[in-house]
């Protein structure tokens, strides 16, 4: 969106306000009625799907009719069909975030008075909303504060809750910097996704802001999104001294992880914060009598049970926590253990849904099906359907867990035992123990007692997971495991739906289900395809200048599909096994349940097809190489290769088509055809890439460069061959016909990468060997035949892309150079002067914001040679205000600053220097990273942990394992760059002058370019931090935070101009 642009004809565009998960925020003026307003669009992801649009407007409607002074108004939902945008349209609020707020206040916390006037003014308005809808994403970032010092509750979550969890949790993924800040406020159900989220939810984010009001950091701040869900959903939050014990367990209770112990209002929760211990006392006597009168009620009826039940425990049964609205029935189970109380969710479902779910021996209802408060234990699970065979699990029950199975339409004359791990071990056939209805039973006991009907939830997405028996367990049958018999089951509501993102997550709480690597294994869910081209910022250092030009635009990966199918077939027979097992026998090789539950761990962690000898595929082929007809493996590579074109869907969306390597459209949807070949979404994705290159070739067209425009239709055509639109690009942009390749019966082979100089005709081996006639190509095209199988063949390519594209600038001659080291005797620190010259910004194959690559030139500046330490912190701000995390050490760098804080350090140094110093303008910081090259990083193509502090424990395909030193260290711990400066990779993001503009590089001057765009929201930061992966210690990777951003990867380095002293 760009400012000026006039939507629905009506709302003129004036800046952006911010960017959220669910769309981007901008001021805008209302020529209807002179008012200004606020706009916020709606992401493609919601507006392309009309039933989740059809939820926005129901919830739009709900939040249009509140009327209430701490909620902004609504004033319409409207469309543009110019733009096909969809776009709310609510009031203006002139003022800043609660953040920001609380930042501006002193030593970044609020006096505990002002800290409970904002949450009474939050809780007035959320228990105002829960008459109607819920907030669902209450977080600092989405409160106002006005100049008057009212709030204002922004950003009602109005889409359905799965496709919110299902953004949350990717943005979580992919953003690991941020993702305390963006989800530390979530409550455990919401992580889950059970039970679905209530007001309960909302209540506990507000307890979670009250926390950070009165400290200063949020109760949960574990930078890595496994160790940020395993804190919430089980640990309770460190006591805070600021509050006194009393009010601890206030937030406790508002903060606990069973929502039906939380207050029963959010009013509630400020008044209990707010009332001394004896008005606490006199408000809640009323509960108090009743719950001691329930607690002897309580004692009495456990007597009574034990006397008349031979001694059986009740604790479970008056410790379940249910929550009353929810409906209950009594499994009636038998079982001996005495101590066993803890209990898990179990969710079943089924393809085709509608199967009777038995749980040995008692009928629970039909598929899809979720079960709360079941005894851990053995179990013998049962679904039957009519025109389908029975199928029996046996498993053992540690965690909450998903049983996600196919049922088989041939009926054979037994059931069929999924899962054991001997023969004879395994229990006969469950059958069923209803004779008769259940209403007709005569109950004998207080605990046979006629139960509420089971609610069956409503029907939902298909999770992504097998059997996901809990890991450290043995899915064999053991008939001697004892269970309580006594305790209730609660079959849960489940409006909402799992989608394969929540089911993945479902079964990761308890010990040992972490989701361990699980971002590193998503953005590397695929592996690496061959290189095509050197990176385009590479030059060879061994060339002469002459030779060292820039890089053909890569083409797709060659589709090797003959060649991974080969790996297939070696994967799937067993050396030495050639036994054919009948379809649906039971399988007894006892290697094959640990390698289902290892395929299952691998898949709830997204480690699908990397890191390479761990992870999902790998698992499932080793079945299938002892058993090449097993069920459960061949539906988990067909699971795996729908997730991976989930993947490539955001790929698609953030225009990764080719490139990266490691993450990017064509290799994940190529892979998911060849693990899925009759997906006929397979087809339809290289469709919509090829569409994508055909409009990057028009763009080139805009601007005459024909060069790149025939590169572009070669990618397009090298994706898809035989789609129309590739022929319509070639027919509207270079007034020619394409004709597709013609098939011929020839082996795959792998193009090699050619690199071509105006005088060289050099030929890959290979290409030459199949194709004499064939003149050198910058890749071999693969051919899809109408099954959308990937092709094993390889089609000439137009000679017009013979020759190399070049999108970059050649190399600059005239680079900075490294000069005297001044010292500042304010502060002590040192900076190298860096004269005047120019380089090569940006990256062709990152981020769509990292180009074009241009040509920059800079006057000379100074930079310093390390980043601003707390100890020159402390000596400009004062001893006693370190926002700093890791604060063991002076020489450790300030952390946890925002963009605002390093500019009111820099005003207060100003003040006491002659000099005039600032942040490194975004170009200045590049260039002094780069030093001169042009590698990706300033050691070359890669980086190790011992040369920079960033998490190496996950490291991207083809790069060296390294430590995660999970802190800062000391600058200047690692060795220089060419110009002398230390940790430009790592330790601390550090900010920049410039705003984030995302397409500036397109038009930023030459000179001295500095974006100073009011209209953005963001500033830019650089380097990467001690948290981040190796692929954000790039120097072309930008980042980006609001200015109020104090994240405790955050900090800075100085600069200042020659020429600026007083």
């Amino acid at each position: 969106m760009k400012k000026g642009l006039s939507l629905a004809g009506r709302y003129t565009l004036q800046k952006e306000l911010g960017q959220g998960l669910f769309g981007d925020a901008y001021l805008a003026h209302d020529e209807s009625t002179g008012l200004t307003v606020t706009v916020k669009t709606l992401t493609e992801r919601i507006r392309r799907d009309e039933r989740v649009l059809a939820d926005v407007r129901r919830n739009f409607q709900l939040l249009q009719s509140l009327d209430h002074p701490h909620i902004v108004k609504m004033h319409a939902l409207e469309f543009d069909a110019l733009s096909q945008e969809h776009f709310l349209v609510r009031e203006y609020v002139e003022g800043i975030t609660l953040t920001e707020h609380r930042i501006r206040n002193g030593r970044g916390l609020l006096p505990l008075s002002e800290a409970l006037e904002i949450c009474r003014q939050i809780a007035f308005a959320l228990d105002h909303a829960h008459r109607s809808l819920l907030h669902r994403d209450l977080k600092p970032d989405n409160i106002l504060i006005t100049h008057t010092g009212e709030v204002k509750l922004i950003n009602f979550c109005l889409v359905p809750e799965h496709l919110a969890k299902e953004i949350r949790t990717e943005n979580m993924i992919r953003d690991l910097e941020s993702a305390s800040r963006l989800h530390g406020y979530m409550a455990p159900e919401q992580f889950f996704g059970f039970p679905p989220p209530g007001p309960a939810a909302d209540r506990y984010a507000l307890a979670a802001i009250f926390y950070e009001l009165v400290s200063g950091r949020p109760p949960f701040d574990q930078v890595e999104p496994q160790a940020l869900m395993h804190a919430v959903c089980n640990m309770a939050p460190p006591p805070l001294r600021e509050v006194g014990k009393r009010r601890n367990r206030v937030i406790n209770q508002a903060m606990s992880k069973d929502p039906g112990k939380r207050f029963p209002s959010a009013m509630a929760f400020v008044d209990a914060l707010d009332a001394s211990p004896l008005a606490l006392m006199g408000q809640y006597a009323g509960p108090l009598v009743i719950a001691v009168v329930a607690i002897v009620l309580s004692v009495g009826l456990g007597w009574y049970y034990q006397k008349n039940s031979g001694g059986k425990d009740m604790v479970a049964l008056l410790d379940t926590g249910v929550d009353p609205s929810v409906q209950q029935v009594d499994p009636d189970l038998v079982g001996e253990n005495p101590n066993q109380g803890q209990t898990v969710m179990l969710r079943v479902e089924s393809r085709p849904s509608g199967a009777q779910v038995t749980l040995d021996g008692k009928r629970l209802g039909m598929t899809p099906l979720t079960v709360g408060q079941v005894i851990r234990g053995r179990y013998a699970l049962k679904l039957e359907k009519t025109g389908y065979s029975d199928v029996v699990v046996d498993m053992e029950l540690a965690e909450d867990t998903v049983v996600d199975l196919s049922l088989d339409e041939v009926l054979p004359s037994e059931p069929v035992v999924a899962v054991a791990a001997d023969a004879k071990e395994a229990k006969p056939p469950v059958t069923d123990v209803a004779a008769k209805p259940e209403e007709d039973a005569v109950p004998s006991s207080p605990s046979q007692q006629k139960a509420p009907p089971v609610q069956v939830a409503e029907p939902m997405e298909k999770a992504s997971v097998n059997v996901t028996a809990p890991e450290g367990t043995s899915p064999a049958v053991n008939e001697e495991a004892p269970r309580e018999s006594d305790q209730e089951m609660v079959i849960l509501p489940d409006p909402q739906g799992i989608t394969a993102t929540q089911a993945i997550q479902v079964a990761i709480r308890g010990p040992g289900g972490a989701l361990e690597e699980a971002a590193m294994d998503v953005m590397s869910a695929v592996p690496e395809p061959p290189p095509l081209a050197r990176r385009v910022e590479k030059a060879s250092a061994d060339q002469p200048e002459s030779a060292q030009q820039q890089e053909p635009l890569p083409l797709p990966s060659p589709m090797l599909s003959q060649k991974r199918t080969e790996g297939m077939e070696a994967s799937s027979g067993a050396p030495g096994d050639t036994t054919t097992r009948p379809e649906g026998q039971a399988v007894n090789d006892p290697r094959i349940p640990g390698l289902l539950k290892e395929a299952s761990r691998h898949v709830r962690a997204m480690r699908l097809t990397f890191p390479e000898g761990s992870n999902a595929l790998e698992s499932y082929r080793a079945v299938l190489a002892l058993v090449p007809e097993q069920k459960e493996a061949l539906e988990g590579i067909r699971r795996i290769a729908g997730q991976l074109l989930a993947l490539a869907r955001d790929d698609i969306d953030e225009d990764r088509l080719s490139q990266p390597p490691v993450r990017n459209a064509l290799a994940r949807v190529m892979l998911a055809g060849e693990l899925d070949p009759g997906n006929p979404k397979v087809g339809a994705f290289l469709g919509e890439i090829a569409a994508r290159y055909i409009t990057l070739a028009r763009a080139a067209a805009d601007k005459g460069d024909r060069v790149m425009v025939e590169a572009r239709l070669a990618q397009a055509a090298a994706v898809a061959p035989e789609h129309p639109v590739v022929a319509e690009g070639y027919r509207k942009l270079l007034n020619k016909e394409w004709v597709p390749p013609v098939k011929q019966d020839q082996k795959v082979v792998e193009a090699k990468p050619v690199v071509e100089s105006p005088a060289s005709e050099v030929k890959s081996p290979e290409v030459q060997q199949e194709q004499p006639s064939q003149t050198a190509s910058l890749q071999a095209a693969p051919s899809l035949p109408e099954t959308v199988t990937p092709s094993s063949e390889v089609p000439s390519l137009p000679p017009e892309v013979s020759k190399p594209a070049t999108a970059a600038p050649t190399v600059v001659a005239n680079p900075s150079k490294a000069g005297a080291v001044w010292k500042d005797p304010i502060t002590g620190m040192e900076f190298v002067e860096l004269s005047e010259g120019c380089f090569n910004m940006g990256t062709e194959y990152g981020d769509a914001d990292e180009s074009p690559v241009h040509r920059v030139c800079l006057d000379s500046y100074r930079i310093s040679k390390f980043e601003v330490t707390q100890g020159v912190w402390k000596a400009i701000m004062g001893a006693n205000n370190n926002p700093s995390k890791f604060n063991q050490d002076d020489q450790l760098p300030v952390d946890s600053v925002s963009w605002t804080m390093a500019a009111e350090f820099i005003q207060r140094l100003n003040e006491k220097s002659s000099v005039v110093f600032r942040l490194p303008t975004e170009a200045e910081w590049e260039n002094a990273c780069r030093a001169g090259g042009n590698d990706p990083y300033q050691f070359g193509g890669t980086i190790l942990t011992n040369q920079a502090n960033f998490n190496g424990s996950q490291p991207l395909p083809g790069e060296e394992k390294g430590m995660f030193r999970k802190t800062t260290v000391v600058v200047g711990s690692f060795p220089p760059n060419r110009y002398g400066l230390f940790d430009m990779h790592g330790n601390v993001y550090e900010w920049v002058e410039d705003w984030y503009v995302k397409d500036y590089y397109g038009k930023a001057p030459e000179h001295n370019p500095l974006a100073n765009d009011d209209s953005s929201s963001l500033h830019v930061l650089r380097g990467g931090a001690w948290h981040s992966n190796s692929g954000n210690l790039r120097c072309g990777y930008r980042y980006r935070g609001r200015p109020d951003f104090n994240n405790f990867g955050n900090g800075f380095r100085l600069a200042s101009s020659l020429t600026s002293v007083r």
